[in-house]
């Protein structure tokens, strides 16, 4: 379902704000959870 909804924004020419939102919201989620990593492997010590 939001495959298709993908699909029609880009072939409008432009994402919606939610669309947009959504990747930022995307992008800072997998940099937290990339850092946390770092984090939890040097207190490992590995």
């Amino acid at each position: 379902m939001q495959k298709m909804n993908r699909k029609i924004n880009v072939q409008r020419g432009s994402l919606s704000a939610a669309d947009l939102a959504f990747w930022a919201a995307a992008q800072r989620a997998k940099q937290k959870y990339a850092k946390t990593l770092q984090m939890l492997k040097a207190s490992d010590g590995s």
